[in-house]
């Protein structure tokens, strides 16, 4: 990540990885927002509450927003843009997009079916339950950042990758992590089937 005339490693402490850490991640936007004087036009603590077209010869539009001064009173107040850019991102939606119909089925991953952009609140889970088992679907970058977070929380984790290389191993520096090929289905007995012939109890699923 980065800009070609602003790296991740402009700063002391910066990650030349594809995917750093969210520690990085965070250093970098901050660094980026000082260096750009963007901090200046950042209001925190502020909710949009409304935004209106008045003039639409002119375009102008009316945003109406509110921030909170005690546990009981809002301020609300209202400015005049030219243009309004809503910046929801991809996180806006909750949904899930499941494409398989070998295991979106079973009633006994219901609520434990997640993607790769849901594993923060999952992390909070494995800390008080180290116990968990999970099955990793994917081997990209997310895939390999995910399993690193991952692997010291939970009991033990099960990658489903394609490809030649998808035989059933142990990964390198993973006491707990294993590598299987795709998965062949779901049983409904929460027991999930992968096509090397292996078979895990999960009790999480995540797609990456």
């Amino acid at each position: 990540m980065g800009f070609m005339d602003y790296p991740v490693m402009k700063k002391e402490g910066g990650d030349p990885r594809t995917f750093p850490g969210h520690e990085e991640v965070l250093k970098f936007l901050e660094d980026f927002a000082r260096d750009f004087r963007l901090m200046e036009l950042i209001r925190f603590g502020h909710e949009v509450v409304r935004v209106e077209l008045t003039d639409e010869a002119r375009h102008k539009w009316v945003v109406e927003s509110r921030t909170r001064v005690t546990e009981s009173r809002w301020e609300s107040k209202g400015e005049v843009f030219e243009a309004v850019v809503i910046c929801n991102g991809r996180d806006a939606w909750p949904g899930l997009q499941m494409h398989s119909h070998s295991y979106r089925t079973p009633e006994q991953f219901e609520n434990k079916v997640f993607n790769h952009i849901q594993v923060q609140p999952i992390c909070s889970i494995f800390t008080y339950n180290h116990s968990a088992i999970v099955v990793l679907i994917g081997n990209g970058s997310s895939a390999k950042d995910i399993l690193k977070e991952i692997s010291p929380l939970a009991s033990q984790v099960h990658q489903a990758i394609r490809g030649p290389d998808s035989q059933l191993k142990r990964l390198e520096n993973h006491d707990n992590a294993w590598q299987h090929s795709m998965i062949e289905c779901a049983r409904k007995d929460g027991k999930v089937v992968f096509q090397d012939g292996s078979i895990v109890d999960a009790d999480v699923i995540i797609h990456c």
